[in-house]
């Protein structure tokens, strides 16, 4: 007896990737993953929001913009973990 993913589960995943554009559905040939640009433009937009987000809360919190500005900037410069190409 092979034990695996739920087929649901996988459903549910290829409808969650679709919905997030990092792959497109094609009826009747199957599930395809886009592009490197159309990916990087998923993830950018999703950053857009989190940064949004962030400037919110930094709001809330009465962090000075200049300070907010200096923190990005510093993360930025670190890019630890990020693999450009």
């Amino acid at each position: 007896m092979a034990f695996g993913p739920h087929p649901n589960t996988i459903q549910h995943a290829y409808q969650d990737l679709d919905s997030q554009g990092v792959s497109c559905a094609v009826g009747g040939k199957g599930s395809f993953v886009q592009g490197k640009a159309a990916a990087q433009a998923v993830l950018r937009g999703q950053a857009v929001q989190a940064l949004a987000e962030a400037a919110r809360q930094g709001v809330l919190a009465g962090l000075p913009r200049d300070e907010a500005a200096a923190n990005l900037a510093a993360a930025y410069d670190k890019k630890e973990g990020v693999t450009e190409g």
